[in-house]
């Protein structure tokens, strides 16, 4: 399991040291090609579905830029693709980071339907079966660098227009 640097356990014995998260992926199972709608809402989640839907992606302030992002997709991307839980792995992506999903084996499949915010969001998906055999680290490389373009990624997405 790959944890980032600064990661270590919490020590009981001192109550001012706590366990902290710096970082999160939420998914949802679902039947849709594309994330729909109610796909991101409460009680969206299929348990039959047969694609993972990210609904969000967090990195705390403090932690960005320091390859918690690249860290956190590489994992996500390698333990649903071993663990045969889905056959395609569904994002949204803002127009200018479809390129760092794409050099992270994410496909582009064009505009998204869903107006979130006033900006224009995108679909991309990974499909497990074009990856081959179940990955592991080593084959999986995502840019080790995080250009300018990351700055502003880890913005949650707001269903509102709010950040």
């Amino acid at each position: 399991m790959a944890t980032f640097k600064a990661a270590r356990f919490p020590d009981s014995s001192e109550p001012k040291r706590r366990a902290l998260l710096i970082g999160h992926i939420i998914a949802t199972k679902t039947n849709n090609d594309r994330i729909s709608d109610a796909d991101l809402q409460i009680g969206g989640h299929r348990n039959d579905g047969i694609n993972l839907a990210i609904n969000n992606i967090a990195v705390l302030y403090d932690y960005r830029r320091q390859g918690v992002f690249s860290l956190l997709i590489k994992e996500f991307v390698i333990r649903m693709h071993q663990a045969a839980v889905a056959e395609k792995l569904l994002l949204l992506s803002r127009g200018p980071y479809i390129p760092l999903f794409q050099h992270m084996k994410f496909e582009y499949r064009g505009q998204s339907s869903l107006a979130i915010g006033d900006e224009n969001w995108y679909d991309m998906a990974i499909v497990f079966k074009d990856l081959g055999a179940p990955l592991s680290p080593s084959k999986y490389e995502p840019a080790e660098e995080e250009d300018e373009a990351q700055r502003d990624l880890l913005r949650p997405m707001s269903r509102h227009g709010k950040d």
